[in-house]
This record gives structure tokens, C-alpha cells and sequence, in this order.
């Protein structure tokens, strides 16, 4: 099977998959609406309408974030191939090296400037990814009343641990976001220093 018919493939069995994850939803989503229990209220419709609209912002997020990153990558290897054949050509064009070592001094702090952006991109696409792919292991348990969900009041027992996942998918982001701020102001200081 050569890589054109691998890919084909890989695509078929993504349209698959997301076929059957829809289905989960749907099928979720009637029996979340349809399950007699003590505790159906309005909250239940509150709940299901927020968990609904965060899958599908989960999803747009996913898709942007896959195609921001794929793209900025481009830009990247684009830029750096660039500023090698300009660093290449420069070197036997011009006697004087001035202009090759102002290119070599500014084209590497840019493109990992522009690194940063795309480690975001992935970074977000791949919290974004485990944190839809974590809801949907909770709506299939659900689903299929497997553990915890084979008891009494499940659906307090989904929206917890909804709730679980929804939080430590936000302390991710903020670890990332602080640890993303401490390199780069570490790094400003170092450059301050040396410079200094």
C-alpha cells in the first residue's frame, strides 16, 4: 500500500470515527433527556446545553488549531529555507559580511519567536483533542450505564465528572500559560544581562 492510499485510509476510518462519535452524542443526549430520575430539573437542561456547546467550540477549536499550526509550520521551514539560500548566496555575492551576519543576527530570534506561536497552535490543538476525547469516554460510560454510572442518580455523577475534566483541562492551560510566561521573561532577563 503505498503513502496516497495509507492516507486515504487514515481519512476513511477519521470519517468513521467521527461518525460513531456523533452517534454517542445523539444517542447520549436522548437518554440524558429521556432517564427518569429523581433529580431532572432544569438544571439537567442547563447542563446539557453548556456541555453541547463546549463540545462543539471544542471541536472548531480543534479544527483552527490543527490548521494554524500545520500552516505556521510551513511559514517556518519557508522562512528558514529562505534565509539559507539568502545567507548562501550573500556569502559569495557580497565582499563584505556585514549583510550575512545582520541576517544570521535577526532570522533566528525571529523564527523562534514564530516557534512559540506554533508550540501555542499545538499545544492548544492536543489540550483541546484529550479534553473532547475525555467527555466522550464519559458520555459512552454513560451510555452504556458502566461504572460509575450503573448506580442511582448518575446524572450527578456524570455532571461531577464533567466537572472534573473541565477543571483540570483549565489548570492545564494555566500551568502551560505560566510556565510559557516564566521562559519568556527568564529569557528577557538573560538577554538584559548579557547585555549589560
Amino acid at each position: 500500500m503505498n503513502f496516497w492510499e495509507k492516507r486515504k485510509n487514515l481519512k476513511k476510518h477519521r470519517e468513521e470515527l467521527q461518525k460513531k462519535e456523533a452517534e454517542i452524542k445523539e444517542q447520549w443526549e436522548n437518554k440524558w433527556k429521556n432517564q427518569p430520575e429523581v433529580t431532572v430539573n432544569s438544571r439537567d437542561v442547563y447542563f446539557l446545553g453548556w456541555l453541547l456547546e463546549n463540545l462543539i467550540f471544542l471541536e472548531s477549536g480543534i479544527a483552527w488549531n490543527k490548521k494554524k499550526n500545520f500552516f505556521m509550520k510551513g511559514i517556518l521551514l519557508a522562512v528558514f529555507a529562505a534565509a539559507y539560500v539568502a545567507m548562501f548566496c550573500l556569502e559569495y555575492m557580497v565582499k563584505s559580511l556585514a549583510l550575512v551576519n545582520l541576517i544570521v543576527l535577526f532570522i533566528p530570534p525571529y523564527i523562534i519567536h514564530k516557534w512559540i506561536g506554533v508550540k501555542k497552535y499545538q499545544e492548544t490543538w492536543s489540550r483541546y483533542t484529550g479534553y473532547r476525547s475525555r467527555i466522550i469516554q464519559e458520555m459512552t460510560k454513560y451510555l452504556y450505564d458502566i461504572a460509575p454510572y450503573n448506580q442511582r442518580d448518575t446524572k450527578m455523577v456524570f455532571i461531577a465528572n464533567i466537572l472534573k475534566i473541565t477543571r483540570a483541562n483549565t489548570q492545564k492551560f494555566q500551568e502551560n500559560m505560566t510556565e510559557k510566561e516564566e521562559k519568556i521573561f527568564s529569557g528577557s532577563l538573560k538577554g538584559m544581562k548579557e547585555e549589560g
